[in-house]
């Protein structure tokens, strides 16, 4: 494979640690073509305690906005066009130029880009997991209660978006805890309904059984008098 039709010293990748050696080497693959090398965004650093490991790292937020959220705590907020898809890297012309085509963000994604960054890192300093669904939530109060009748073509006010105020952020912070609150106890509940489901269903069994041996036992003390 022709490595430097990918990637150049001191570009930034994403990659899958496939090994870590005594010596501290790592030992990273990106042959599958969601890795590779990172451009058109942003790099973010939180806590990697509040990146949950879920079954899609690499998610799509709006438009061709997307992000990779690492285990690590590192996050890349990025714009791209690009279908990403489970196949692996081999030396086909068409696979390279699609990952290596060059692409610029446009005035609405470089803003959104920037908003989502605003976002991760509010989530982040309030100690709430970053998972796709908290992100998605945040923005969607963000605009439903300060951007409600923002038109897209109305430049000078779609500029401001990117930038959370602390009197915004608390405020959504607060409506998105409340959502989030009321997600947890409707699971609780939930919850508890199924396991007391199932524990009528083990006291029925429970009974059936009983009642089956009584039978059994009857049939014998009949047998018995015969």
């Amino acid at each position: 494979m022709q490595m430097r039709l990918y990637f150049k010293e001191n570009d930034l990748l994403s990659g899958e640690i496939q090994q870590i050696h005594i010596n501290g080497t790592i030992h990273i693959q990106t042959r599958n073509l969601k890795y590779g090398k990172l451009k058109n965004g942003i790099l973010i650093k939180v806590n990697h305690m509040l990146v949950k490991k879920t079954k899609h790292q690499f998610i799509d937020l709006i438009n061709d906005i997307k992000a990779i959220l690492g285990l690590n705590g590192i996050i890349w907020v990025y714009f791209s066009t690009v279908k990403v898809a489970d196949e692996y890297f081999n030396d086909d012309k068409t696979q390279i130029d699609s990952l290596n085509k060059e692409e610029k963000p446009d005035f609405y994604s470089s803003i959104l880009i920037v908003l989502f960054r605003n976002i991760i890192k509010s989530l982040d300093e309030y100690g709430i997991f970053i998972i796709r669904e908290n992100i998605m939530k945040y923005y969607n109060i963000y605009m439903e209660h300060f951007y409600k009748d923002l038109k897209k073509d109305d430049k000078d006010n779609f500029k401001k978006i990117s930038f959370i105020n602390k009197e915004q952020e608390e405020i959504i912070i607060a409506l998105l805890k409340e959502e989030l609150d009321k997600e947890k106890a409707k699971k609780e509940k939930m919850r508890k309904e199924k396991e007391k489901e199932k524990n009528k269903e083990k006291e029925n069994n429970k009974f059936k059984n009983k009642k089956s041996q009584d039978n059994f036992e009857i049939d014998d003390k009949e047998l018995e008098a015969d």
